[in-house]
């Protein structure tokens, strides 16, 4: 499981992938809330999406 932290990461490459595939994601505030509210079942849910 990635930290809160390492998350910011995660969502760099996430967004490098929506600008190269052209698709619109949520915003990164919705994925950290999504961390704070799920924590460590949260990275699965996140994966999937």
């Amino acid at each position: 499981m990635l930290s809160r932290d390492e998350f910011g990461i995660f969502l760099d490459l996430y967004r490098e992938t929506e600008e190269r595939t052209g698709f619109v994601s949520k915003t990164d505030e919705y994925f950290y809330n999504f961390i704070d509210n799920y924590g460590d079942k949260s990275i699965g849910a996140v994966s999937v999406y």
